[in-house]
């Protein structure tokens, strides 16, 4: 099991992806009105609303948040036909975090995590704000079997490439990895996939991963593909 924390992540969980709430727990101090929204949502799932105030207090890093969501650990297999983002090595779990929101921000839900990076970890589902629970997320054991998974080889952000995502027209289900961190892919991982550059001042080293991806996922996801404000 997993948990998410606060009020916004919690609610986005129960609008987006209730079959993966296994429980709701709330704290004294969550507002009355914020508890009886939050209540009805988790009776129309059939979710348990327990009061709870010690495991909340336990669990939560900020004393404003007053209720967490307590998760199935549950990877799903990717969609073949659709985009996917590759989340190569990703150390820190904010980073992973944000780039799994900003996956779901550009309408992208297929992420796969390759090798180590536990994307059902709480500070990752922290810092996607509830929107980790929204994405089929397949974790991966290296770059060799995410690139085998699907015929057409995946574009590799890679600052050293000789083309820039500009030049390219990847088409409606391409497949994008963000790289590990520094010294980023090898000489055998480049031979995996098409590498391509974000341009940058070169006074700047590297982007980080959410940053990469939105910029990359920005210029290339069409935005007939993006869930517009009224759609289900």
């Amino acid at each position: 099991m997993t948990w998410v924390v606060g009020e916004f992540a919690v609610r986005f969980a129960l609008l987006h992806a209730p079959d993966r709430i296994l429980e709701v727990r709330y704290h004294r101090g969550l507002p009355v009105p914020e508890q009886a929204h939050l209540a009805q949502l988790c009776e129309a799932h059939g979710i348990a609303w327990l009061r709870d105030d010690r495991e909340v207090e336990a669990k939560r890093s900020k004393g404003s948040a007053y209720v967490l969501a307590v998760l199935e650990k549950r990877d799903t297999a990717l969609a073949g036909d659709r985009p996917q983002v590759g989340i190569m090595a990703p150390i820190e779990p904010g980073n992973l975090g944000t780039a799994l929101r900003t996956a779901l921000a550009f309408g992208i839900e297929d992420v796969a995590v390759i090798g180590e990076g536990d994307a059902w970890s709480p500070h990752v589902q922290r810092a996607s704000l509830g929107a980790a629970c929204a994405l089929r997320i397949q974790h991966v054991p290296d770059l060799g079997t995410f690139a085998a998974a699907v015929e057409a080889a995946p574009w590799l952000l890679h600052g050293a490439a000789n083309q820039a995502i500009s030049d390219v027209h990847p088409g409606a289900d391409f497949r994008v990895v963000v790289g590990p961190a520094w010294p980023g892919f090898t000489a055998e991982d480049l031979a995996l996939g098409n590498p391509v550059a974000i341009r940058i001042d070169p006074r700047v080293e590297s982007l980080n991963v959410a940053l990469a991806l939105g910029i990359t996922l920005h210029d290339w996801q069409p935005q007939g593909q993006i869930r517009q404000p009224n759609s289900t």
